[in-house]
């Protein structure tokens, strides 16, 4: 982060994305982080586990995965994919924003990255939170072959002032 402190963020589907501080020595989980579970308070809306970290974003069995986050400007921004990586399965790119690289990651309408319920979060009936930035089909119009699964992306903030999105993807031709 800006301070100097590492992370890892991880984690897909079922049980949400999570976060830990790292050692800087070693690269490992800093084991003098403590986090305390909360689930005896809020059972399946649990946000903090003593194994697996802070809870950042998804959870409720909703689809998410590949998360990365980056610093731009004055914050975070955690990017992540939601649906499944198949030309039918309708693989997107979302993005959420925090002030602090453990979250609470929120969208641009202040909705929370995290699920308090189940919900459908990819194709046209989803629930809609985090910036879309990628849908399950693109054709930028010189191709003659769409993009349909675009995701696990990383974001590169370079020097020369340009945010750049690298992804990978699946045609609409079977390649």
């Amino acid at each position: 982060d800006e301070e100097g402190k590492l992370w890892i963020a991880y984690g897909s589907w079922s049980g949400g994305i999570y976060i830990l501080e790292l050692d800087e020595t070693n690269g490992l989980r800093d084991y003098n982080v403590i986090y305390t579970s909360d689930y005896d308070s809020k059972q399946a809306q649990v946000t903090s586990d003593p194994y697996f970290g802070k809870k950042i974003a998804g959870g409720r069995y909703v689809s998410g995965e590949g998360p990365y986050i980056e610093h731009i400007g004055d914050y975070y921004y955690l990017f992540m994919s939601y649906g499944g990586y198949a030309p039918d399965g309708g693989y997107e790119m979302r993005v959420f924003r925090s002030s602090s690289p453990d979250g609470p990651y929120k969208d641009i309408s202040g909705t929370d990255a995290i699920f308090p319920y189940w919900a459908l979060n990819f194709g046209v009936n989803a629930d809609t939170r985090g910036e879309k930035l990628m849908g399950a089909y693109n054709n930028w119009g010189f191709m003659t072959i769409g993009e349909c699964a675009q995701g696990h992306n990383s974001v590169l903030a370079a020097a020369d002032g340009n945010t750049y999105l690298v992804y990978h993807t699946k045609f609409n031709d079977g390649t």
